[in-house]
C-alpha cells in the first residue's frame, strides 16, 4: 500500500505504508511509513525535518511558508 501527499513546500511525496497489529490487542496498530532510497521523497525529508523544528514557519492565515527572520542586533 502507498500514500501520496501534496506538501505545500516539499511538493509531491510518496510513502510506502506497513501496518502491524499486535498479538495481544488487535485494536492497536503500528503504522510505518517508508520511502524508496534515492527517491524525491527521501531527498525532501531533511527539508521536512527543518520545517518540523521551526527552521521555516507557517503564517497563521493561509499556507504560505516563510523563512524565519534573523536578528542583526
Amino acid at each position: 500500500m502507498s500514500k501520496h501527499l501534496a506538501h505545500p513546500v516539499a511538493g509531491p511525496l510518496q510513502f510506502g505504508i506497513e501496518s502491524v497489529v499486535g498479538p495481544h490487542d488487535p485494536e492497536q496498530r503500528l503504522v510505518v511509513y517508508t520511502v524508496e532510497p534515492g527517491s524525491v521523497t527521501e531527498q525532501a525529508l531533511p527539508l521536512l525535518r527543518r520545517l518540523g523544528c521551526g527552521g521555516v514557519r507557517q503564517r497563521r492565515r493561509g499556507t504560505a511558508m516563510t523563512a524565519p527572520r534573523s536578528s542583526s542586533r
